[in-house]
């Protein structure tokens, strides 16, 4: 379980596999020649194993199989599944864009934060990991493509638990009307319907909300300008979020990979 008892992200080859070699470990010394089928399938917040026996000899053994929770991934584990996933979602952006590899100018840049509204009902969930920083999901993602004449930005809230992308949309702005990339931080208000308010019910996210309304007083955001007045923004970090997870700290590797990457682009263009 990528978000421990609050998710069960467990769709990938590597999740299985290591549940599958976990069971091997375990029980190879005695369970001996006895037949094992082995059915994985979600149920609430734990996987569960089915385990059918030729020889039932012990109903505490099978017991303990189908309710065990096996051990989480690591956080290097659950950082490249994370990866993988935004790959899968670049591809698939350039897909709805018409763009191909020989459309880029340079390499597509990530910039993502936590996203608990527009989300359609995704389930949330927060994680500390045992290096301090914050995993999440939904996760808000804005995918930067550089081509030959302009920056094309795509956005969307991407479910970890499923995969899918959510609330997508595209701009593209010519280079000659980017006026600025920064960082700040500011106050935010978003109001969440129906189904974002039941997608954090009963997790730590739910005491931030009141009346209906998530108030963020110190967001850190992202933020790309154009001279039409128009910007592509980012959340990318608040203290109520860190606050309702114990702590910790948001990753900001990516952000500060996509500010040089635009400034030097803008650059490269003669645009300062």
């Amino acid at each position: 379980m990528l978000f421990g008892r609050g998710g069960d992200v467990n769709r990938t080859d590597t999740i299985a596999n290591m549940i599958t070699d976990f069971l091997k470990e375990t029980l190879k010394d005695w369970l001996g020649t006895t037949t094992i089928g082995l059915l994985f399938r979600r149920r609430h917040s734990r996987t569960v194993v089915i385990a059918y026996f030729t020889d039932l000899f012990d109903i505490g053994v099978i017991l303990a199989i189908m309710f065990a929770d096996f051990r989480r991934p690591s956080d290097r584990e659950i950082d490249a599944f994370i990866d993988s996933e935004l790959d899968d979602v670049a591809k698939r952006a350039m897909e709805r864009l018409n763009l191909d590899d020989s459309d880029l100018a340079s390499d597509a840049i990530y910039v993502v934060g936590p996203r608990i509204w527009n989300i359609a009902g995704a389930k949330a969930a927060f994680r500390k990991g045992k290096d301090d920083r914050i995993r999440y999901t939904p996760t808000g993602v804005t995918i930067l493509y550089f081509t030959q004449h302009q920056l094309i930005g795509y956005q969307c809230a991407l479910d970890l638990y499923t995969g899918r992308a959510l609330d997508e949309s595209t701009d593209e702005y010519f280079y000659k009307d980017v006026v600025s990339v920064s960082v700040r931080t500011m106050s935010e208000t978003f109001h969440l319907d129906k189904a974002d308010r039941r997608a954090i019910k009963g997790t730590e996210l739910e005491k931030m909300i009141e009346n209906d309304t998530l108030h963020l007083k110190k967001a850190e955001k992202f933020i790309l300008t154009t001279s039409g007045g128009t910007a592509l923004e980012v959340i990318l970090n608040d203290p109520k979020f860190l606050e309702a997870v114990g702590g910790g700290a948001m990753p900001k590797d990516r952000t500060e990979k996509a500010v040089t990457a635009v400034r030097r682009m803008l650059l490269e263009k003669k645009i300062k």
